[in-house]
């Protein structure tokens, strides 16, 4: 029989898990994953609050839960971001996450009237209104990060980039209907519109079909550059935009060597690069956005309609 105290003098065989060749986000991502796995999950059914609360409000745990989930859930964050988010929640968060939480897609029917305005919400994300601690935790502000790229709700810079993707079902066709309009304080402008009318209102003689990005630039001295470009491949004509189908679109606007590129997408494959004309400086003031613009598309600017 052997000696006990002999258990303790053998070596142990210890694994080594080798994660240099993994494809991995960052070393980061690794450290939460280990979080989420040394985890312990209770078995509590979450779906009847009898078996979870014990004293308080039930009403209160579940609200709060989903509050917490649409206030804070890194939608556009980095998969680290995510990870972290749910190994910082409680069990009934991740409960409420995958089986109450709303994830799946829809889409809105606009007409020549109806449109969404998102606004810059600056101050909002930047400016606490309340020093006291137990208030902080109350707020629904957007987290205000210049490292991590998180300023205004809505920033266009094209020396960092941005981005537009959006997925688009049409079956009429239409002279001119915005699909993005970006309104600056300073005057300057974004449009991004759909032409299915095969005539140019501006021009008569010219058929246009196709997605039209028009920008206005407004300078120092009260004038600036314009531009107005079909950005979307010839393919892109009036059947394919009105064929009644869904499909996905997609522009990237950036600069490289001082020279402003846009690319375009279209059902995830990359269809036309166009160099916009013009010393672009990026649009800056305080920015709303107009989703669906139809009907406030200003008349008479330099741009055109």
């Amino acid at each position: 029989m052997s000696n006990i105290r002999d258990l303790f003098s053998k070596k142990l065989h210890v694994s080594k898990v080798n994660v240099d060749k993994a494809e991995v986000e960052s070393k980061e991502y690794i450290t939460e994953k280990k979080i989420e796995r040394e985890q312990f999950v209770p078995p509590i059914d979450f779906t009847s609050a009898s078996n979870y609360v014990r004293f308080g409000s039930a009403k209160e745990y579940y609200s709060n839960s989903i509050k917490r989930i649409y206030s804070s859930y890194p939608y556009d964050g980095s998969e680290t971001e995510k990870l972290e988010f749910r190994n910082d929640s409680t069990e009934l968060d991740k409960w409420m996450f995958d089986n109450k939480y709303p994830k799946a897609s829809g889409h809105a029917h606009f007409d020549a009237n109806s449109y969404i305005t998102i606004n810059r919400g600056y101050n909002g994300a930047t400016t606490p209104p309340t020093s006291k601690l137990s208030k902080l935790f109350e707020l629904k502000s957007v987290k205000h990060d210049e490292e991590k790229r998180r300023k205004e709700t809505i920033v266009i810079d094209f020396d960092e980039g941005m981005t537009l993707e959006w997925w688009m079902k049409r079956d009429t066709k239409a002279e001119k209907e915005a699909l993005f309009y970006f309104s600056s304080s300073n005057e300057s402008y974004i449009q991004l519109s759909v032409r299915t009318a095969d005539v140019d209102s501006f021009d008569p003689g010219n058929t246009v079909n196709g997605i039209q990005l028009q920008m206005l630039e407004v300078g120092s001295a009260g004038f600036g550059i314009t531009s107005k470009t079909v950005i979307s491949h010839s393919d892109l004509d009036q059947a394919a935009l009105i064929d009644d189908q869904w499909h996905q679109h997609a522009l990237s606007l950036g600069k490289v060597d001082e020279i402003l590129y846009a690319d375009y997408y279209y059902d995830g494959l990359h269809r036309k690069q166009t160099t916009i004309p013009g010393s672009w400086q990026n649009i800056t003031g305080s920015i709303t956005l107009f989703v669906a613009s139809g009907s406030i598309i200003p008349d008479g600017l330099v741009v055109g309609p």
